[in-house]
């Protein structure tokens, strides 16, 4: 079966052998660090996963006091997840004799803390999340509940003035 080449692209030239050796490098890099550092990454990835789970739940129950406490609540879930990104970060770095703990955390969440956001609501993360507290919550409100003339789930949504 014939290949069709792409005219525009000239596979024969330096830059594009120079391109895939990198590329290849890339990955032999990348599976190096992840047979050496398996087990830490794996094990900060899910205790991510289960403290953004139990933080939802908190979330809720804190939701019962009023909307102000529930949106606040909510607002913390998303750093789960980029606390992860940042542990993780700090496993696979390279260690410097002079530099502090709190120092390379400090450096570790400025790398991370605007790309994580951005990433984490174009991916419909944030949306999720929100999605979640209505549903969560709805189902919390039903649980406890009597009568349903009683149930007020939009509490949760809306701000009181006073």
């Amino acid at each position: 079966m014939a290949q069709h080449a792409d005219p525009c692209i000239d596979r024969s030239a330096p830059h594009t052998r120079a391109t895939v050796l990198l590329g290849l490098d890339l990955l032999r890099n990348t599976g190096a660090l992840l047979r050496h550092h398996w087990l830490p990454l794996t094990l900060i990835a899910l205790a991510a996963h289960l403290a953004q789970h139990y933080l939802m739940e908190l979330v809720i129950l804190i939701a019962r006091a009023g909307a102000v406490p529930g949106l606040l609540a909510l607002s913390l879930v998303p750093f789960m997840p980029m606390l992860a990104v940042v542990g993780m970060l700090l496993v696979l770095r390279r260690r410097s004799g002079h530099a502090s703990p709190l120092a390379d955390l400090m450096a570790a969440v400025a790398a991370v803390l605007v790309p994580f956001l951005v990433v984490y609501q174009s991916g419909g993360g944030l949306e999720d999340d929100m999605r979640a507290y209505v549903s969560r919550g709805f189902d919390d409100d039903m649980g406890r509940t009597e009568d349903l003339a009683d149930l007020d789930t939009v509490s949760r949504l809306r701000w009181r003035s006073r």
